[in-house]
Formats: structure tokens, C-alpha cells, sequence
């Protein structure tokens, strides 16, 4: 889990940021192929995943999206990188 909250396992110092913002799963996609997905939990400014480039713009705006290495994430006024190692 990713919020502002002391309890998740990503605790961010982002007054725009949620209590509890996003949380990430490792899951199977349809053809069963595990991954990372992150998911929006209703928080109040949205969640924004993509390319360097692009990741602030509203069409990278996203409620569930399975993460890639050097994804860009916009949580809050925070901005996170994914990589898979």
C-alpha cells in the first residue's frame, strides 16, 4: 500500500497525497503471466502512470494498470519509479 498514512508499506510525506492512495499486487494477468498492478484506492487526486515524458498528463490518468520496468508514477505531488529487479 502507498498513502500519507503511518500504516502502509510506502508512507508518503505528500499533504497531496491520500491516507491511502494506491495499493500494488502481484497478480496473473489473462494468459497467467505475473506481474505488478497497481491500483487507485478512490483517492482525491488521482493516480498517473507512464513514460517520463507523459506520465503527468491527464491521459496517463489510471485506476489499475500493470506496472513496467521505469514506469513513472504520480502519486500525490510524489513521483515514484518502478523497477523491477
Amino acid at each position: 500500500t502507498v498513502g500519507r498514512g503511518g500504516g502502509n508499506n510506502i508512507a508518503l510525506q505528500d499533504a497531496a497525497c491520500s491516507s491511502s492512495h494506491a495499493k500494488i499486487r502481484y497478480e496473473a494477468n489473462e494468459e497467467g503471466e505475473q506481474s505488478f498492478v497497481i491500483y487507485d484506492m478512490a483517492s482525491s487526486n488521482g493516480l498517473f502512470v507512464g513514460a517520463k515524458e507523459d506520465y503527468k498528463n491527464e491521459t496517463s490518468r489510471t485506476y489499475r494498470r500493470a506496472l513496467a520496468d521505469g514506469d513513472y508514477l504520480l502519486i500525490g505531488e510524489t513521483t515514484l519509479v518502478f523497477k523491477k529487479i
